[in-house]
Formats: structure tokens, C-alpha cells, sequence
């Protein structure tokens, strides 16, 4: 029910505190009513005593819990504490009476919230203020007949067994400076601090896990951090609490986080790398210290490679473009130069009077064909490299494949002086396969 604006360990620990006295208040002050009843104030009176203390209680307790403003409210609930102690002391027959025991309760349940001298004092002023309006609350009251009675012991003694429950806080002692110490610590250093029993269990966070880690510090006790880490970090971290178990003084890691995913975000995950400090205290058992902070130059780096895995994508992209381009560019003129060719090579126009251009048309339609097969063979390791290379299998005799590639190249083998032949098995049929794709092998 603490009021989120409240960071602080101690101030958060102040007005839990303070919520729990107010909310437990009027079930002590109903248990105590019925010195009212015998003191001639009446059924009806009684009821209304502690309607009205339930309601005030409640109220203001519900009143910090919405603001997270306990300055006034812890003023207001001391003059009342006052003033209704020193009616019930009235009711109770004196200052004679056991009842009168819990002026003392004032001081100690100022100093149980505010933790301070400070707060001791006030409650003490108002005990005092209790003392000093008892002899009034028998004027304005008719506490008729107010007799003392052995059972009016039952109140002291029911306050005193509201201790037991807190006398854990006695007792850790060395716990409270651990905890001051870790908050001197989150002042000095940007970093999420927690205390982690042997077997990680985390036991406290400190606020900064609501900037850092953008999750509230309840949703990291027990398992909760262990469950963010990632997979391949966890052998790590438990390794790391192993070696604390055995006595290690501190131990030293790096490992990823996940956070909340935002409502924008286009990754698949949202795991952070961060630095995370082991520590054992002089004073601690089987208590750790864990101080988690992010780790900016991996962060750096990794916003790097994520720039330059982008980069890359899009000159891919642009050189796919480009590749597309230049072919179709290419490609038009080529399948122009063949054709006519062909046409040319046919003598569909009549006869060539020179053997020797009936050649060279065949050697410009080659060239040409030769030139179209290296565009596509580009195009075609454009599309290996993306991995959206598409194959069109079809039956055709090996031999065949073999010759058209040897009249290709024959040219040029005979340019260079090279006897260019081809051996194939005589039982080399027919294969299933992209004829274009093995006439590139």
C-alpha cells in the first residue's frame, strides 16, 4: 500500500510501518472498549467509540497510502493516540489503573515508524498530552463508577504481545546496516543493489530496479531475477553463488537481463547486458550483496553491430537492385544481337558471298550467347548468396550439355593455342537436372 513516489528504502520502510499501526490500531482500541461499557458510558457509546476509531484509523492510514504524504497524518495520529489514551485512562478509573501503562506505548510506537529520537520525542509529548487530558476526559465524560479492576491488565498485556512479531527487528541489527549501508551505496554508484540468501534467492532490491531494470523491486525477490537471466548466462551466475557458498570473498560476471518489452519494440527479445558484483560482508553469513549494473560499452557495441547488420542489409538490397537493373539493361540489346543473328545465320535474307561473314555472324551470335550466359551466371550468385536460388530440373542428355559448352569455348581454346576435348562414359544418358546450371559447372 506504500505510495509508489516513494523511493527510498527507509521512507518506504517508514510509511509501511505507519499503514500497519493505523490499520491495526482500532482492532486494539475495540478490544479495549469494553472498560467504556463498564465504566457506565453504555452499549451505544461503546459502539460509537469504535466506529469512530476504526473510521479515523482507516481513514488516514488510506490517506498516505494514496498520497504518499505522511508529515501531517502522523501529526494528526499522534494528538488523537493522545487524546483517546487519556479517556480510555479516564474510563479505566486513573492513573492507578494498568491501563495507564500504555503512555509508554506512545514513544515506542513513534520510534517503531519514525525510527528516529526525533519521533521518539513527539510520542512522548504525546503520552504526556494523554496524561494531561485524562483528568479532563472525567469532567466532560460521566465515567460513573470507574472502578479498577485486575482484568484491565489484559490491555497492557495485549499491546505488549504486539512486540513479539516485531522483535525480529532487534535482532537483525547487522541486516539494518547492511541495508544503509546499500543505500549509501545506490547514492554513489548507478546500480540496482539486493541481498541474496545462499541458494540466490533475492531477499530486497533497491529502488533503482524501477529505472534501471524498469520493473517494480518486488518483482525481483525470490526468483524473480534469477528467471531474467538469459539460458546461456545462468551456469555462470549459479557458479558464481557456488563459489560464494564456499567462501569466496567476491566474484565478478557478465551476463544478460530481460526487461519489460516495450510497446514499440520490433526485437524478438529485450535482454541488456549487465555487470553484476558479488560481495560478502564481514558481518554477513549466508547473506550476499549483489550489485547489478548495465554495462555500457557492450551495450555501445551492440548497438554498433545492430547499425552495421543494417547498413549491410540495405547495400545488399541496393546491389540486388542494381544487378536487376544492369541485366535487364544488358539482356534487351543481347537477345537483339542472338536473334538477328540467328536470322542472319539461317540466310532467311538470302546467301552470304563470303564464307567468311557467314563465320563471323556465328562468331558475334557466340559472343553474344556468351555474354548472356555470364549476366545470368551473376545474377545467379546474386541469388546463391541470398539463398533464393531456384532450380528448373529437367530430362537431357549429358552429351549434349558437354558439346554445346566445348563448341562455346572452342574459340577461344583455339585463340590460346589449347586442344579443348571432352570425355564421357558411352553409358552417360539422360539426367534430371537444371541443364543451365550444369553447363555453368
Amino acid at each position: 500500500m506504500v505510495h509508489p513516489s516513494i523511493l527510498g528504502r527507509s521512507d518506504r520502510e517508514r510509511q509501511r510501518r505507519f499503514i500497519g499501526v493505523m490499520l491495526a490500531a482500532p482492532f486494539f482500541a475495540a478490544g479495549a472498549a469494553v472498560t467504556l461499557v463498564t465504566s457506565g458510558m453504555g452499549v451505544a457509546v461503546t459502539m460509537a467509540a469504535i466506529f469512530a476509531a476504526f473510521g479515523l484509523c482507516w481513514f488516514v492510514a488510506l490517506l498516505v497510502a494514496a498520497t504518499g504524504k505522511m508529515a501531517i497524518a502522523s501529526g494528526l495520529a499522534l494528538v488523537l493516540a493522545g487524546i483517546s489514551l487519556g479517556s480510555l485512562i479516564a474510563a479505566a478509573g486513573g492513573l492507578s489503573s494498568p491501563v495507564a501503562m500504555l503512555v509508554l506505548a506512545l514513544p515506542f510506537e513513534a520510534w517503531w515508524i519514525g525510527g528516529s529520537r526525533r519521533a521518539a520525542l513527539w510520542g512522548a509529548v504525546s503520552a504526556a498530552v494523554a496524561i494531561l487530558a485524562q483528568p479532563l476526559a472525567g469532567t466532560v465524560f460521566p465515567f460513573a463508577g470507574a472502578q479498577i479492576a485486575a482484568w484491565h491488565w489484559l490491555v497492557p498485556l495485549a499491546w505488549a504481545l504486539t512486540l513479539m512479531p516485531r522483535a525480529s527487528a532487534f535482532q537483525n541489527t547487522a541486516d539494518a546496516a547492511v541495508v544503509d549501508t546499500a543505500d549509501r551505496l545506490e547514492e554513489i554508484i548507478d546500480a540496482v543493489v539486493l541481498r541474496v540468501a545462499r541458494h540466490g534467492e533475492v531477499l530486497d532490491a533497491s529502488p533503482k530496479a524501477r529505472t534501471l531494470l524498469k520493473l517494480p523491486p518486488e518483482l525481483l525477490s525470490g526468483n524473480g531475477l534469477f528467471d531474467r537471466v538469459h539460458l546461456s548466462d545462468r551456469v555462470s551466475y549459479l557458479s558464481a553463488m557456488a563459489d560464494m557458498r564456499d567462501g569466496a570473498l567476491s566474484r565478478r560476471l557478465e551476463l544478460r537481463i530481460r526487461l519489460p518489452q516495450n510497446g514499440n519494440s520490433l526485437t524478438a527479445d529485450n535482454y541488456r547486458p549487465f555487470s553484476l558484483d558479488l560481495v560478502r560482508g564481514e558481518e554477513q553469513g549466508d547473506v550476499f550483496t549483489l550489485v547489478l549494473r548495465e554495462n555500457d560499452e557492450i551495450a555501445r557495441l551492440r548497438e554498433d553491430l545492430a547499425a552495421a547488420n543494417e547498413a549491410a542489409a540495405s547495400a545488399e538490397v541496393a546491389k540486388g537492385r542494381f544487378l536487376a537493373v544492369v541485366s535487364h539493361e544488358l539482356r534487351t540489346p543481347l537477345n537483339a544481337i542472338i536473334g538477328f543473328s540467328d536470322m542472319l545465320l539461317h540466310e532467311m535474307f538470302g546467301g552470304f558471298k563470303d564464307p567468311r561473314q557467314k563465320e563471323y555472324v556465328g562468331l558475334v551470335r557466340d559472343s553474344g550467347q556468351h555474354l548472356l550466359a555470364v549476366v545470368t551466371s551473376i545474377l545467379d550468385v546474386s541469388r546463391i548468396e541470398s539463398g533464393v536460388y531456384a532450380t528448373e530440373p529437367e530430362p537431357f542428355r549429358f552429351a549434349e550439355a558437354v558439346d554445346m559448352c566445348q563448341s562455346m569455348m572452342q574459340l577461344q581454346a583455339q585463340a590460346k593455342n589449347i586442344d579443348l576435348r571432352a570425355q564421357i562414359a558411352p553409358d552417360a544418358g539422360d539426367i534430371n537436372a537444371d541443364q543451365r546450371a550444369v553447363q555453368q559447372m
